[in-house]
């Protein structure tokens, strides 16, 4: 009975991580479909822009926009 649940467990396991391989490799394929970006449009200001990721994450600023959703995200 053991060695059955030993058995299950594991190949549980390897269809997970099979699953979720292919999931990463979808989502990669997907973003090289983009345009390259020209270069030093996304690299200036490096500071200037971790602070807006960072404040629009933390402050959930563009859930504010959307009224009554937002409140209720909140």
């Amino acid at each position: 009975m053991q060695l059955a649940a030993i058995i299950v467990s594991l190949v549980l396991i390897v269809v997970g991580v099979a699953l979720f391989a292919r999931a990463l490799l979808q989502i990669y394929t997907f973003m090289r479909l983009g345009q390259d970006v020209p270069a030093g449009t996304r690299t200036d200001e490096p500071g200037r822009r971790t602070a807006t990721v960072a404040k629009e994450f933390l402050g959930h600023t563009r859930m504010n926009r959307w009224g009554v959703v937002g409140v209720a995200h909140w």
